[in-house]
């Protein structure tokens, strides 16, 4: 499927509307709140097990939404706060994406303290060597 191109600002934007049913038809409103109740219900069908986009959800019972994409791309949606989130990693990197979604939820207040504790323990931050052994942290280095 070819990429579209698109400024995380719009892709934001795109994402708090479809999540929120902020400035859609009512065609569009019905599609978007079927999609909603569906990732709700059953949110391990959008990404898989054991994934951040499916623990964001499953800990948040779905009051926030999150899309990992490819290269190290994310979208998230907040329907209480009717806020939507983009971010991109340059360098693809997943690991550094993860850890980037879960700090920018918990530092717009979108993450609880607890909320974010669960969801960070699977970001997997410490870099371990081929033997397990750590070798290295993944951090943040972002301000908003």
């Amino acid at each position: 499927m070819p990429s579209v191109p698109i400024s995380l600002r719009h892709l934001a934007t795109a994402t708090a509307r479809i999540g929120t049913t902020t400035h859609l038809n009512a065609a569009n409103t019905a599609a978007a709140n079927r999609l909603i109740a569906a990732i709700r219900d059953q949110p391990t069908f959008l990404v898989g097990p054991e994934r951040l986009s499916t623990a964001v959800c499953q800990i948040t019972k779905g009051r926030i939404i999150v899309k990992g994409g490819n290269k190290g791309a994310y979208t998230a949606v907040n329907t209480a706060r009717r806020r939507g989130y983009a971010l991109k990693i340059d360098d693809g990197a997943a690991r550094a994406a993860d850890l980037t979604i879960v700090w920018l939820l918990r530092s717009d207040g979108a993450l609880a303290t607890e909320e974010s504790y669960c969801v960070s323990k699977g970001t997997k931050p410490t870099i371990l060597s081929y033997s397990g052994h750590p070798i290295g942290d993944i951090k943040h280095s972002i301000e908003l």
